[in-house]
């Protein structure tokens, strides 16, 4: 790059065509005593050379064009003429044949540097353009998950706006108690999944932390909970469905399974269940279902968001006594984008 700045000056290919020629035919004078004879192109293989690198393929075959004239008046014999015959014609030939050569890979080399720079610029300005999308998409995802974030409060506000409203219907209050207490944890889930970065999320702190928020927001902070999950791989998505089941799971526990028992006790696992399959479980030591529960045919809304969230993972979800009651689900694993 250099080169190319120097030879895009008004003056400079002039200045070291010349040069190179003038100083190619000096030295060839001082040296004419010292060599013997057959070498009438000996100093003028460089200048040709430094040409054509350095001032471009025009000088050099300029420059060419004056050493062969050069060499053939006064270092071919008869000196001091220009004389044709077959030694001659051989002699000039082979300079034309090798400076010929030379020049064409100089030139053949130029373009193939000059394309280089070309595709490396290309490849800096698409990279460049590629992290910028990716930041503005990047910014435009964090907008749109703050706004999420803030619909939940605003739901989460308006229900409690009705639930003041429905003082003297206690179920009804209840029931806009238990959707806002679920948006709530909804949100907190939907804040640390998509407001932060997961590429470090550790599965076994991560369902650390939201167990106990679960369990401060239902008032069972007494409950012991004990976790055995591996680290695997998650995606996000996968992450906010397993964590929704466990907001549901959970707060049917806490209602009906640990209300008034002295020792509550909590099992989550999270576990590889095949080459490509993965098996969460939620038991508590509670009284389990009831005889002949059905939950596919259960009207309970918790039930019916747990088979939905179990259906977004791909999975499918089971219901059963181990004693207490078990929630087990079990989900496709798939590699993070």
């Amino acid at each position: 790059m250099r080169v190319e700045t120097l030879r895009q000056r008004k003056y400079a290919p002039i200045l070291i065509s010349s040069g190179a020629f003038l100083s190619s035919l000096w030295l060839r004078f001082v040296f004419d005593g010292s060599l013997p004879p057959g070498f009438p192109f000996l100093t003028f293989f460089p200048a040709v050379i430094v040409t054509a690198v350095m001032a471009g393929t025009r000088y050099g075959v300029a420059v060419a064009g004056l050493c062969l004239l050069s060499a053939w008046y006064w270092f071919i014999p008869p000196e001091g003429m220009f004389k044709f015959d077959v030694k001659v014609i051989w002699a000039l030939g082979f300079f034309a044949v090798v400076a010929g050569v030379d020049i064409f890979i100089i030139h053949w080399m130029r373009r193939a540097m000059l394309a280089l720079a070309v595709e490396r610029e290309n490849s800096a300005l698409l990279a460049a353009e590629q992290t910028r999308l990716a930041e503005q998409q990047q910014q435009l995802f964090q907008e749109l998950q703050h706004r999420v974030s803030n619909n939940f409060q605003i739901v989460a506000s308006l229900l409690s706006i009705q639930e003041r409203k429905l003082s003297d219907t206690p179920s009804a209050a209840a029931a806009l108690r238990d959707a806002r207490a679920r948006l709530d944890l909804m949100s907190r889930v939907h804040r640390r999944l998509y407001l932060s970065s997961t590429d470090g999320v550790v599965l076994p702190d991560y369902l650390q932390q939201l167990l106990t928020e679960i369990l401060e927001a239902g008032n069972a902070g007494r409950t012991r909970v004990t976790i055995d999950a591996e680290r695997l791989s998650l995606t996000v998505d996968q992450l906010t469905n397993l964590s929704l089941i466990a907001l549901e799971a959970l707060t049917n526990a806490i209602k009906y399974a640990l209300a008034g028992r002295e020792d509550p006790v909590l099992r989550i696992s999270v576990k590889t269940a095949g080459p490509n399959e993965a098996r969460f479980v939620i038991a508590d030591n509670g009284p389990g279902f009831e005889p002949g529960f059905d939950p596919a045919q259960s009207r309970q809304l918790g039930f019916r968001l747990m088979r939905g969230f179990a259906s977004s993972l791909r999975g499918s979800i089971a219901f059963r006594n181990d004693p207490g009651a078990v929630v087990e689900v079990t989900f496709p694993l798939k590699c993070t984008e």
